[in-house]
């Protein structure tokens, strides 16, 4: 099996260093990532509009001056579409709720969809160093391989905290915040800083992604190009 493996935090991060190792357990992994962090880039790209400059490493590994997207895109025209899965992250932070919309991490695996691959989001807590999701990226990878992949949606995957007592894994459902609370901050030479103010709305439906990561579950969410779709999550949760 051949595996494209990219990011939005940046060649080298933590997160892709440990998705790198368990992918090596199921195929022959190739890294296209960033070469500077791209979190929030979502969908955006630069290659078509421009050169894209591409640091070929080794055979394996390939430093893209570009966003995630700009990564899929090289490594689906460098293999001529003949490869077999695209993961993305794992993300040094959570893409779940309303994150999925501006998550670069997301983004890739977006595009993945538009190629018909199947393809995983990996994202987890805020992390100082490999262990917790090292031990989870394998766990996650068996179980989806599963029948649980195709190319009509990704999976997004969100571990759960290192903190919290393991439940298990969980098919969620995505939940929306409503984002109505923000600040304005002014410092001066024209420049501002826009902050979203996170309300404490975590409800107790583990149906949901996350409420289900807040509770100790492994959140795993299929969202199409269309977004999440209640009848795809009705048919995998019962299946």
């Amino acid at each position: 099996m051949r595996i494209v493996l990219t990011n939005d935090d940046g060649f080298g991060s933590i997160g892709i260093e440990a998705a790198r190792e368990a992918l090596s357990e199921l195929g022959e992994v190739y890294v296209f990532a960033p070469s500077a962090p791209q979190s929030g880039k979502s969908c955006g790209f630069t290659t078509y509009y421009q050169p894209l400059t591409v640091h070929k490493l080794n055979s394996h590994d390939f430093k893209v001056e570009g966003t995630p997207v700009d990564c899929v895109l090289f490594a689906n025209a460098y293999f001529q579409g003949e490869y077999d899965m695209i993961v993305s992250g794992c993300n040094n932070g959570y893409n779940m709720s309303n994150d999925v919309m501006y998550s670069g991490t997301c983004g890739a695996c977006k595009q993945g969809l538009v190629f018909r691959k199947k393809c995983i989001a990996l994202s987890a807590e805020h992390f100082d160093d490999d262990r917790h999701i090292a031990r989870h990226i394998p766990q996650a990878l068996r179980y989806l391989s599963d029948g649980l992949l195709c190319g009509d949606y990704y999976m997004n995957v969100n571990f759960c905290p290192s903190e919290t007592p393991y439940k298990g894994f969980r098919l969620t459902k995505l939940h929306t915040r409503l984002m109505s609370k923000y600040t304005l901050s002014e410092l001066g030479d024209e420049r501002y800083i826009v902050k979203h103010i996170h309300d404490d709305d975590i409800f107790d439906n583990d149906d949901y992604d996350v409420s289900a990561v807040h509770n100790g579950y492994t959140s795993i969410t299929p969202i199409s190009l269309q977004g999440f779709r209640e009848e795809i999550w009705t048919k995998l949760t019962k299946s």
